[in-house]
């Protein structure tokens, strides 16, 4: 996993796992990837697959379902000699290099970048090619986009986590059923990603024996550092030091972040406000810990598009269901990243101009906030989310003991 712009490249050893070069920027950023070097041969299995969010264990965030292409345009897959032409840009502040390359000496060479999350109105959740004309054409977003997230935490925020064991002769797509299906690396499969030194390319090399996750950054002076697994201790990370934009367990930052949709947030204190601007789509803030969530103004389903001349009314509703969908906003959890299978604790529409009295406890691995919308109304909810208490996790998982193994 990395958190730095710069060029990663993979040689084959000759091992056949599916491993993963995992991206996150920050939540007012999208990343960018190209492809500059390629030598992946189809034949025996060999597979590069760029995918616009993450997949762990077979779940993708954004869910399949949240793009607007579906899972075709969030997942693609290459092979030959040739690189692709197109320059890769994703929806959102995560994005995903997955591979297999059995034949020694081949291999690949990425770019990142991370690009300020700008708005191109009409395109929201969707990787798009360089090339004009192309049916996958990427450019950078234009102001007045849907998916302009401002207010960025600091740093370069560094989490990890890897796939569950996955087939070494599945890959391509990610569907359950699927004969292709690409999963990150297998148990006890290299998937080691070091960093040369400071300004230098980074290299995705095999991991040592008995360290199937083991990653290094590039060194002292980085601002994201994450030092290698210990012997006998895969996947294990330590954050930046105390102090650093990029410490994991940060402490509490009061920034808001506005206009985001489908952000994948690795901090566990701060205010977000989600906007839909009229249109038909769905948002999602996901935060990868345990979280209270404070409703502090919700006006959803309140505020139509066409002016109706109606007083609103202030108060929250069960009652969301339209005739071109629901507008509602939900407050869920899970256990992994697709939030179409995760539970809801609630949701609601209606108007609200204060802070609710008391928070809502979401005490499992994974949190989320989405706002659905039919295109009818403006909707916008604006929350804060930060650690739960002792007693509220406590109280959580009383009610939801399939969440006790994350906590």
């Amino acid at each position: 996993m990395t958190g730095q712009a710069g060029e990663y490249w993979h040689t084959s050893t000759g091992s056949d796992a599916v491993c993963g070069l995992y991206v996150i920027g920050d939540v007012d950023k999208v990343v960018q990837l190209e492809i500059t070097e390629f030598d992946v041969e189809c034949e025996g299995g060999g597979l590069v697959a760029v995918v616009d969010g993450w997949e762990m264990q077979g779940e993708l965030f954004p869910s399949p379902e949240e793009m607007q292409g579906g899972f075709e345009s969030q997942y693609q897959t290459f092979c030959g000699r040739l690189p692709p032409s197109r320059v890769f840009t994703a929806s959102q502040n995560v994005a995903l290099v997955q591979f297999r390359v059995p034949r020694p000496g081949q291999g690949f060479r990425v770019r990142v970048r991370f690009l300020p999350n700008s708005e191109q109105a009409g395109s929201p959740n969707n990787i798009k090619s360089s090339e004009a004309g192309s049916p996958n054409n990427i450019k950078s977003s234009e102001a007045g986009s849907p998916n302009n997230i401002t207010s960025s935490e600091a740093g370069s925020p560094n989490n990890i986590k890897s796939s569950e064991a996955g087939s070494p002769n599945n890959i391509k797509s990610s569907e359950a059923g699927s004969p292709n299906n690409i999963t990150s690396s297998e148990a006890g499969s290299p998937n080691n990603i070091k960093s040369s030194e400071a300004g230098s390319p980074n290299s995705i090399t095999s991991s040592e024996a008995g360290s199937p996750n083991n990653i290094t950054s590039s060194e002292a002076g980085s601002p994201n550092n994450i030092t290698s697994s210990e012997a006998g201790s895969p996947n294990n990370i330590t954050s930046s030091e105390a102090g650093s934009p990029n410490n994991i367990k940060s402490s509490i930052i009061a920034r808001v972040i506005r206009f985001a949709c489908n952000v994948l947030a690795p901090f566990e204190a701060t205010t977000f406000t989600l906007k839909n601007y009229g249109l038909r789509r769905n948002c999602t803030v996901q935060v990868a810990f345990p979280v209270n969530v404070l409703l502090l103004s919700v006006d959803v389903k309140a505020t139509s598009i066409v002016n109706t001349g109606e007083s609103q009314v202030e108060g929250l509703s069960v009652n969301c269901a339209g005739p071109a969908g629901a507008d509602l906003a939900a407050l869920q959890f899970g256990l992994g990243l697709d939030t179409s299978y995760f539970d809801t604790r609630m949701a609601f529409c209606g108007l609200r101009s204060k802070a609710a009295r008391r928070s809502v406890t979401l005490a499992c691995g994974n949190s989320a906030v989405r706002l659905q919308s039919s295109g009818l109304y403006y909707n916008t909810v604006t929350f804060q989310v930060a650690p739960p208490s002792d007693a509220d996790t406590q109280l959580f998982l009383a009610s939801n003991p399939q969440c006790a193994m994350f906590i």
